[in-house]
């Protein structure tokens, strides 16, 4: 996406960022409020608020609050619309079983249950989270996210949910044991490869950061000395001459 953003900047035509840091959010819905964020927005305007306005899920909030209470009136209507939204995504993403799981189903469940559990969160940290806003804190929420996310992304990479659902089990019993050089060993992966990989992802990193701060790696280069820019410039050049994939390469999607 910030290929596309760039060329299209080059012709004059200001595109709306698509990912906004997503990997820095501090739970499941502000990541996917973040993530692929043209799609979202056009599935809750033109599916998501139709839905819910629809006669049916009108009087199915009628009914749910006469029946189980002014909460429940609120709640079931919203999640039944949001979940023809999920299901519409996940059908985006790939008809496939598992691109569905992972890309409407799961994300469904997970955005569900931390609505449903919020006012538990909330009376925990009440209770126990002297500063919600410590960075500490908020570490811990963007690692738990992370792994909630990484759940989805198990689906994809599986092929299976029977096989998504072992890696799952293995990565909860393994993780005290697992030794990543013995990974790299098992891949193959060089120790030059390892360093430019932590270097490249580092970059990402540092940009997702400042884009999480309300700037971007473009504005901070900027506003440093010409010299800096230029240097950035001639490292990117020689990053991609010795180690960028210049052949033809398919893109991810098509990978699975």
């Amino acid at each position: 996406m910030d290929i596309i953003i760039g060329a299209s900047r080059l012709f004059g035509i200001k595109l709306p960022e698509n990912f906004n840091a997503p990997f820095f959010s501090k739970n499941i819905q502000e990541f996917w409020q973040k993530w692929h964020i043209t799609l979202g927005l056009w599935f809750k305007d033109y599916v998501m608020y139709p839905v819910q306005m629809s006669p049916l899920i009108l009087n199915c909030g009628k009914f749910c609050k006469e029946k189980f209470g002014k909460k429940a009136g609120k709640k079931i209507p919203f999640y039944l619309s949001m979940s023809a939204l999920w299901f519409l995504i996940g059908i985006w993403h790939g008809a496939s079983a598992y691109y569905f799981i992972a890309s409407g189903l799961v994300p469904f469940i997970l955005i569900t249950l931390m609505d449903i559990f919020k006012p538990i969160i909330e009376k925990f940290e009440k209770n126990y989270v002297q500063d919600i806003n410590s960075p500490l804190y908020i570490t811990v929420q963007r690692v738990c996210t992370f792994l909630s996310v990484s759940v989805c992304w198990f689906f994809v990479c599986s092929l299976s949910a029977k096989n998504s659902i072992a890696i799952v089990k293995h990565a909860v019993n393994s993780v005290l044991t697992c030794n990543i050089f013995n990974k790299f060993d098992l891949l193959n992966i060089a120790v030059y490869d390892i360093v430019i990989m932590l270097i490249g992802l580092s970059v990402l990193c540092f940009s997702d950061y400042l884009q999480n701060k309300g700037t971007s790696l473009t504005k901070f280069i900027d506003s440093q000395k010409p010299i800096v820019g230029y240097a950035v410039i001639y490292a990117e050049v020689l990053a991609i001459m010795i180690v960028g994939n210049v052949a033809s390469s398919q893109f991810i999607y098509f990978r699975f």
